[in-house]
């Protein structure tokens, strides 16, 4: 039988005269729950039953609390947490603690750093320069397992900056959206004061699918007999590494500029303010940070329009691996 569970991203602070606030931190939602329906939320972990941890409390009563924190989005129940006809959504790892004191995710992030554009620009190089001949190995078996490695240390390299910078990693799992399989992790990157340290973690993954492409293309020229192999392992994460470059809503390269700029939802609102007459009239004549705040939204539209061809040649490279 499966029992509800408190959501994991939801987090909990008691209040003097035992009330507890909560906060969603995936939708920003706050709620203010009695002493009692606190204490319920609080012990619902999948494996209790619900009627059994208000004792004194009759069925009824248990749950109407129990409607009224699922009718706020605070509840779950088991590890599947969205399923359509094309897009499935499950999670894998729920960590007990959202922080840790381990120093693994800093060697990490802090390795990540130093030696994404290094171990590149050195594969590049080599394979450049020693060309192999690419008819060993297996190309379609290299794209795959490029692509399933380069997703799952995509989102390893998110938690492992997150946590460095102190901030918290809520669960991670697999996915598919429109039919593509893909990975996820959910972080809450609110606890990281230095903008420049957030600006790292959106794009950690990015530099962990550049990283995989330089060792691929080392691979390719130093391990002759599995060229192919290694080639299609590069060419996969570096379309993994483009994608999320491309400035389209919800991917890691706007998301990372949008926390630079200080501007959240940069791809809406830089839509919005190029369609709005007066919002452009009103810019403008506010002078010079007007005007370039104007020239930022039409460089944002013409990347995002650009971002279309870079999708067509990432969707033929997935595409080999089909065929």
């Amino acid at each position: 039988m499966r029992y509800p569970k408190l959501c994991n991203w939801v987090l909990f602070e008691e209040n003097p005269d035992g009330s507890f606030d909560a906060k969603d931190r995936i939708t920003e939602d706050e709620y203010t729950l009695g002493s009692t329906i606190g204490a319920l939320a609080r012990k619902l972990d999948g494996k209790t039953d619900p009627f059994s941890i208000l004792p004194g409390y009759d069925r009824s009563e248990v749950q109407a609390m129990l409607d009224a924190l699922d009718e706020a989005n605070l509840l779950r129940y088991g590890r599947l947490l969205d399923s359509s006809a094309s897009s499935v959504t499950y999670s894998l790892i729920i960590p007990r603690k959202h922080r840790t004191r381990s120093i693994l995710p800093v060697l990490i992030n802090y390795w990540l750093l130093v030696l994404w554009i290094p171990v590149f620009l050195f594969g590049l190089h080599c394979f450049i320069a020693d060309l192999p001949d690419l008819e060993s190995g297996s190309f379609a078996l290299g794209q795959w397992g490029g692509m399933m490695i380069g997703a799952i240390l995509h989102e390893v390299s998110h938690a492992a900056s997150a946590l460095c910078y102190q901030g918290r990693v809520f669960e991670a799992g697999v996915l598919l959206h429109n039919y593509m399989p893909g990975a996820y992790v959910m972080l809450d990157e609110e606890p990281i004061k230095s903008r420049l340290q957030r600006f790292q973690v959106f794009i950690a993954g990015i530099e962990m699918n550049i990283l995989l492409t330089g060792i691929a293309l080392l691979l390719c020229v130093y391990v002759p007999s599995q060229s192919e192999f290694f080639f299609g392992l590069a060419l996969s994460n570096l379309i993994l590494a483009l994608m999320n470059l491309t400035f389209s809503e919800g991917l890691d390269g706007m998301s990372a500029m949008g926390n630079l700029l200080g501007i959240d939802a940069l791809a809406a609102k830089a839509k919005y303010t190029l369609k709005t007459k007066e919002v452009r009239r009103r810019l403008w004549k506010a002078g010079p940070h007007g005007v370039v705040e104007l020239l930022i939204c039409c460089l944002f539209v013409v990347l995002q329009a650009m971002s279309v061809s870079i999708y067509i040649v990432c969707f033929l490279g997935v595409a080999e691996c089909f065929i």
